[in-house]
C-alpha cells in the first residue's frame, strides 16, 4: 500500500453484518497497514442491547484475521492519539502462526460509557482530527 491510510469509523452494529468478516478477512490476509478501523464497542445496536443477539468477542475475531487490535476508553482522548499514533506506524509487525511477523491492518476497539445501556441523547461528542 502507498502512504496514505484508510479510516474505518464502525459500530457494533455494522461488525455484525456479514461483509465486515469477509473485508476484514481480506485486509488481514493482504497485510493491509494503510488500514485503521476505530471500532465503537458500546454495546448498542439499532433493535437495543448487543446481549440480545450478539456475543461475539470482536477484537479475538479481529486477531485471528491477522489484525492489531488495541483497545481504550472511548471518551480518554489521549488514548485514542497513542492508539492511532501506534495505528499509522508504517509496516508495523504482527505476529503470525507461523511465528514470523509481517505488516497488518489495526483495529482500534473504544467503549464508550452510554447511559443505561442503551443509546443517550445527551452523550458526549468527541471530534478528532486525524493528522
Amino acid at each position: 500500500p502507498g502512504q496514505h491510510k484508510i479510516y474505518v469509523v464502525a459500530s457494533d452494529g455494522d461488525l455484525m453484518e456479514g461483509v465486515s468478516y469477509e473485508s476484514a478477512s481480506l485486509a488481514g490476509h493482504w497485510q493491509l497497514d494503510n488500514l485503521i478501523v476505530l471500532y465503537d464497542d458500546n454495546h448498542v445496536t439499532i433493535d437495543g442491547p448487543t446481549a440480545w443477539t450478539f456475543t461475539e468477542d470482536v477484537p479475538a475475531r479481529f486477531r485471528a484475521q491477522g489484525w492489531q487490535v488495541a483497545s481504550i476508553d472511548g471518551e480518554d482522548v489521549a488514548a485514542l492519539d497513542r492508539a492511532l499514533a501506534e495505528a499509522k506506524t508504517a509496516g508495523r509487525p504482527a505476529p503470525r502462526a507461523s511465528g514470523s511477523s509481517t505488516a497488518a491492518p489495526m483495529a482500534v476497539r473504544s467503549r464508550a460509557r452510554v447511559a443505561g445501556g442503551t443509546a443517550s441523547s445527551t452523550r458526549r461528542v468527541v471530534t478528532y482530527e486525524v493528522a
